[in-house]
Order: C-alpha cells, then sequence, then structure tokens
C-alpha cells in the first residue's frame, strides 16, 4: 500500500513540478523585462515552487497520518466552494 502511496504523491509533485515551470517561462518572455526583472521573477518563481513542493508532501503526509482520504478531501473542496459561493450574512447590530 505504501509503494501505492509513493508513486501518487510522485505523480502530484510531478504535475505541480510541470505547472510552475510553464508558468515561470510565460513570464520570461513577456517584452519589456529587463534582465534584472527576469532574473527575480526566476527566484521567486524557484521559491514558490519549494514552498509548495513542501506544502503539497505536508498535505498527503498529513492525510496519510489522520487517514484522509481522497473522496473525503473533495467532499470538502466541494462544500468549502458553495461556502465561497454564497453571498454574505448581512451583520448583525450590536445589543440585538
Amino acid at each position: 500500500m505504501k509503494k501505492k502511496e509513493d508513486i501518487a504523491l510522485a505523480r502530484v509533485l510531478d504535475a505541480a513540478r510541470a505547472r510552475s515551470a510553464t508558468e515561470a517561462h510565460s513570464l520570461q518572455q513577456q517584452p519589456g523585462l529587463t534582465q534584472r526583472q527576469r532574473e527575480r521573477t526566476r527566484r521567486a518563481g524557484r521559491i514558490w515552487e519549494r514552498q509548495r513542493q513542501a506544502f503539497l508532501r505536508l498535505l498527503v503526509e498529513s492525510m496519510e497520518e489522520f487517514g484522509i482520504t481522497q473522496a473525503e478531501l473533495a467532499d470538502e473542496r466541494r462544500r468549502l466552494q458553495f461556502e465561497r459561493a454564497l453571498p454574505a450574512a448581512p451583520a448583525k447590530a450590536a445589543g440585538s
């Protein structure tokens, strides 16, 4: 079972790396950026990628530790999206 989870984690991390590399490349191709701006963008992209990979690994490890399934995660994501789509409730007046 552990091997299957390792393969799933590797697939998630590979997809994240490919997506962020594409985004960084498109930023660097924008006309009008100076060399310094491109370098700063490149460095920021690498930092962001490392943080994202660390977060993904922590998420997967936490899910494993607490026995959270992919189905539970998907259900929670749908619930959160639904809550975000609802209009904000009006604030109650103090003393009411």
